[in-house]
């Protein structure tokens, strides 16, 4: 199986990322740049490493360190399980339903460096839902979770936003009231309409995106929304498929068929048919494309809405919790440790030659040094 980290170190990935630098704010373009080296070195002994001795006959042992980034097919695993897990401690016990809020072609790129109007556009969208629980049904409080998803099927930068609402929501009365049909209509004109508007806003003397969203109006190009949804009954399993596209890169390993040192080939599923289509791409290509979707340092690629939010009244969240919060055992986060012995069964930290626990003795890291432990000093 070909992987990422041996395409990237096949070539020389640095050099094509330079030549995407004016797409980027410098700051973005830097954390792109050290999110790409962090997940190329992940579990490399050479870079970084960390050394356990037993305390009783000294032998030793050492641990690879990870890289931690949502780039790195490794570690984004082990993120979304833990986020969802933790996550779904907290959705309550009502029907949800599962939709989505696509953004047409022509307008795409313009998100590329500026992932803020996602959020923007997610916090309108909310004014809207808001507007139609309380018009309609008297409903003041309900919940969703917005995740920003930024690749489609050939990994492509293609924005997007899934939502997983509460079928309904409490009365002022804190009364639920259940709600399992959505407007088609009203919601497609007002999602355009968020859309272009967030946009004019934000590149108000760009005329080449004012001539494109003119366009859109006059031409009446329709922007594909699905409000009907799936209903989603195992909230736990929602939000591990929809939290994998938040922290792993936006192309399986699995699905690389072949690399040659000149181009890359996988496949994906075209839709309605679900059959295989293969594509190869020049591997400058492939690389621009995927890193097009690493976010800026600190972006948060889920927005949490009403009783999901931190902000709800204190009489509410304790009604929640008496009624209608998941009567459910939480899921203890393991260790690096913990993983392996539930895996292979075997305690990585148990010294092989006494059965001794062993300590932590050493950190050694390429850039930084190296720092003992037992001495509590860099030496």
């Amino acid at each position: 199986m070909y992987t990422i980290k041996q395409i990237f170190t096949s070539v020389n990935y640095t050099n094509i990322l330079n030549s995407i630098q004016e797409f980027f704010s410098k700051d973005y373009f830097n954390h792109i740049k050290d999110t790409v080296f962090k997940s190329i070195n992940c579990k490399n002994f050479d870079f970084a490493r960390i050394e356990y001795q037993c305390p009783h006959c000294g032998s030793r042992a050492c641990k690879p360190v990870t890289c931690k980034t949502k780039f790195c097919p490794c570690c984004s695993k082990i993120y979304t399980e833990n986020w969802s897990n933790k996550l779904n401690q907290q959705m309550i016990n009502q029907k949800h339903k599962h939709l989505l809020f696509t953004i047409p072609k022509e307008l795409r790129s313009f998100f590329l460096n500026n992932r803020e109007l996602l959020t923007s556009i997610s916090d309108s969208l909310n004014a809207v839902f808001k507007n139609h629980f309380w018009k309609k049904y008297k409903i003041t409080h309900f919940g969703y979770i917005t995740f920003f998803h930024t690749f489609g099927r050939k990994s492509n930068f293609n924005p997007h936003l899934h939502l997983l609402i509460t079928c309904g929501g409490f009365k002022e009365s804190l009364q639920w009231k259940s709600v399992d049909f959505f407007p088609y209509l009203p919601f497609k004109n007002s999602w355009k309409y968020i859309v272009t508007t967030a946009l004019k806003e934000a590149f108000p003397n760009d005329q080449k995106l004012l001539n494109i969203i003119n366009s859109i109006w006059k031409n009446q190009i329709e922007f594909f929304i699905d409000v009907k949804g799936t209903e989603v009954y195992n909230s736990l399993n929602a939000l591990k498929y929809l939290g994998r596209y938040l922290a792993r890169p936006p192309l399986a390993e699995y699905r690389i068929t072949h690399f040659d040192g000149n181009s890359v080939t996988f496949w994906y599923e075209q839709l309605p048919e679900k059959n295989k289509v293969f594509l190869e791409l020049p591997v400058e290509k492939f690389i621009k494309q995927l890193v097009a979707h690493i976010p800026p340092k600190g972006f948060k690629m889920i927005r949490r809405y009403g009783i999901y939010s931190r902000n709800f009244s204190q009489e509410l969240k304790n009604l929640i919790k008496l009624k209608h919060l998941k009567k459910q055992k939480a899921i203890a986060k393991l260790t690096w440790a913990e993983r392996i012995e539930k895996w292979l069964g075997i305690n990585p930290l148990k010294c092989l030659q006494c059965g001794s626990n062993m300590i932590l003795s050493i950190f050694f890291h390429k850039k930084y040094g190296i720092f003992d432990f037992r001495l509590k000093k860099k030496i």
